[in-house]
């Protein structure tokens, strides 16, 4: 969107301001409902430290990338960049990201949604949250969120029809 306007940033209550951890949490809202999306990410935030923080709070934080987890990644001062994992092999670890650009930089301002992938000792990743899909009642529904978040060819679409 422009100067940071965005569905997400209207539903999540951050417009124009950075939105990776809106696009994030608004999945996982689509996905699950705003009860269980809250539970699974131990409420909301669209502040990235305030998010991972919540993962470590609930000892639920570390260095482990596995497909389902949210990444968090650091600059020289905080975490500034928030992703959702959609695969892990044995050198990369791919992801979904909002308000980012094409490549393999991190660019916590790049104002589109695309997938990426980083290797696994890539410095910049300060880690991963691990929501516990335990407590999801519909196991079905954990597992295809997990296997299949959003189609990013179809999201481009979906952001300009609502918020035209």
């Amino acid at each position: 969107g422009s100067n940071k306007y965005t569905i997400f940033g209207k539903r999540r209550g951050c417009s124009g301001q950075p939105w990776c951890d809106a696009a994030n949490d608004d999945m996982f809202v689509r996905a699950f409902g705003k009860k269980m999306a809250a539970k699974l990410l131990y409420g909301f935030s669209n502040y990235t430290p305030d998010s991972a923080q919540r993962f470590k709070n609930h000892d639920r934080f570390n260095k482990k990338a596995k497909k389902g987890s949210q990444i968090f990644f650091k600059n020289s001062q905080r975490i500034c960049h928030t992703g959702f994992v959609y695969k892990v092999d044995d050198e990369y670890v791919y992801t979904f990201e909002g308000n980012t650009a094409p490549g393999s930089t991190i660019e916590p301002n790049g104002g589109m949604i695309t997938k990426k992938k980083y290797k696994l000792d890539n410095p910049a990743i300060a880690g991963y949250g691990h929501p516990d899909y335990s407590k999801v009642v519909n196991k079905k529904k954990a597992k295809e969120t997990v296997q299949r978040p959003v189609d990013t060819s179809n999201t481009s679409t979906t952001i300009t029809k609502k918020t035209k």
